[in-house]
């Protein structure tokens, strides 16, 4: 099952770009995800590498640790940002707290480069789960 909203507008040679998707949540919604948002959003460089390994992770955390079968994506491209959000229906959490130095830790490892990848980022729960991040794009 795939819906996709994708619309670009340029105004005052200012670039805006939007995908909307819903995945179905299974594995292989890891990879379309990722594929999907740098190319429509036309990304290169570092800043396309950065959003391709955050949206893998975000995506994989909602397949393995959501309860729902669907996973709603979102992904802005405006003047000087990328906004990627992953919603699924988990009941929300806390983001654990960073792995410390020294520590042997197999998994578990996908929010913690979350935060160190992403300019900003953020988790909101209730009936759904919202993560979130934001990258500084400049070119």
């Amino acid at each position: 099952m795939t819906d996709q909203r994708y619309s670009r507008q340029v105004t005052d040679q200012r670039y805006s770009r939007a995908l909307r998707r819903h995945l179905v949540a299974e594995p292989h919604a890891v990879r379309a995800a990722r594929q999907e948002i740098v190319d429509t959003l036309e990304l290169h460089g570092p800043v396309r590498a950065r959003v391709a390994l955050l949206v893998s992770e975000l995506v994989s955390n909602a397949v393995l640790h959501g309860s729902g079968d669907a996973i709603e994506l979102s992904a802005d491209l405006d003047d000087g940002r990328v906004r990627v959000e992953v919603y699924d229906d988990g009941g929300g959490f806390e983001p654990p707290p960073p792995p410390r130095e020294g520590e042997p830790v197999p998994a578990g490892w996908g929010l913690y480069l979350v935060s160190r990848l992403a300019d900003r980022w953020g988790v909101d729960g209730g009936r759904r789960t919202r993560v979130w991040f934001e990258i500084d794009h400049h070119g």
